[in-house]
């Protein structure tokens, strides 16, 4: 997840058990906060994986700030809650978990993010 000038960018990668890449993505959401830049490049991934059928997912972010509210009843405050909702959902739907990581194990997630293409982009292969 990157701001800049207004802008937010999401980007994300999603592997194998064996760690390797089975896609990778990045996508624009325009002016919005960090918060919620982090919720919408979660929703944006996991509807990909729903997509491609991708399941029993474990599933990490670098904000803690979003996967409390995910992983609890904790209500989030609106708008971010459609987005927690439609999280939870699609991680039922996928046998997914989510869970927190520090920033520098998520370094190609926000190396991604931090491209500003211009464009949104999916990658099967590098």
């Amino acid at each position: 997840m990157s701001v800049s000038s207004r802008q937010a960018f999401g980007g994300g990668l999603v592997r194998d058990d064996e760690g390797k890449m089975i896609f990778a993505y990045y996508k624009e959401f325009g002016e919005c906060d960090v918060l919620m830049v982090e919720g919408l490049s979660l929703l944006h991934g996991l509807r990909l994986c729903l997509q491609r059928e991708v399941h029993l997912l474990r599933v990490e972010v670098d904000s803690a700030t979003l996967v409390e509210p995910v992983t609890t009843n904790a209500l989030a405050k609106s708008p971010l809650r459609n987005v927690v909702r439609e999280v939870r959902w699609i991680l039922g739907q996928l046998s997914g978990q989510l869970r927190h990581v520090f920033r520098e194990r998520n370094a190609a997630s926000d190396a991604l993010a931090s491209l500003q293409l211009g464009q949104d982009n999916f990658w099967i292969e590098f």
